[in-house]
């Protein structure tokens, strides 16, 4: 009794269905599909969902990073003078007087070379390095520091014991409130200058023979450096 009951009511569903408009057959399928599509539909939308809401924290960050101030066309200071450079070595060596003061250098030791990002390095005498440079320029021979990378340069010398050097920068910096900080072990040195093109002039003072990191930061303002001169000067 059961089963014929069953197969009465599929009966009359198949009749009740079948006597339907066509149009509303559609719409009963339409519906089907629709549901039966909507959690496809609802799981491709989560991505754009999330880049909505990514996009206050992107715009925060980009809005955070300070646009590097205006700079004029890269242009090297013209070179130091022999006399205020034969002043600067005997400064650097301490003795005031003139060349002929100057300890004698060893062969094959560090005597006077210039490095620049064409030439970073002279067998076994320094070497230039740079770190987060926005630019190291093999053709112009130029390193570049932007502001917003924190980024430095590092001269590695292979010192004398108890020798002196003169190391001359020549760069170019812009923007105001700069400051050019050197580390040399645990010496710090600060330098007002800029903007402009310039020489920054240091000494160098090495109590035991073996490999000096110099690290030079540009604080507040971007910069070039076009070469890093170094000079024995005791």
């Amino acid at each position: 009794m059961r089963v014929q009951r069953s197969l009465l009511l599929l009966t009359a569903l198949a009749l009740v269905l079948s006597s339907l408009p066509a149009s509303s057959q559609e719409r009963a399928r339409a519906r089907t599909q629709t549901r039966e599509r909507a959690p496809a539909r609802a799981v491709r939308a989560q991505p754009a969902l999330e880049a909505a809401l990514l996009l206050p924290a992107i715009q925060a960050a980009r809005e955070a990073v300070k646009p590097a101030p205006p700079r004029a066309e890269g242009r090297a200071p013209s070179p130091l003078s022999a006399s205020l450079k034969k002043q600067a070595i005997d400064q650097a060596s301490g003795v005031g007087s003139t060349a002929g003061n100057r300890v004698a250098a060893p062969s094959q030791s560090l005597e006077s070379v210039t490095l620049s990002a064409k030439r970073p390095w002279s067998a076994n005498r320094a070497y230039l390095s740079a770190f987060l440079p926005s630019s190291f320029d093999a053709d112009s021979g130029v390193v570049e520091l932007n502001i917003n990378y924190g980024g430095w340069i590092d001269v590695n010398l292979n010192v004398e014991a108890n020798a002196s050097y003169l190391v001359d920068m020549s760069t170019q910096t812009w923007g105001d409130g700069g400051t050019w900080k050197i580390e040399i072990g645990d010496e710090q040195i600060e330098i007002q200058k800029g903007p402009g093109e310039e020489h920054v002039l240091f000494a160098v003072q090495s109590p035991a023979k073996g490999w000096v990191t110099v690290r030079i930061r540009r604080e507040g303002s971007g910069c070039r450096v076009f070469e890093v001169a170094v000079d024995r000067a005791g």
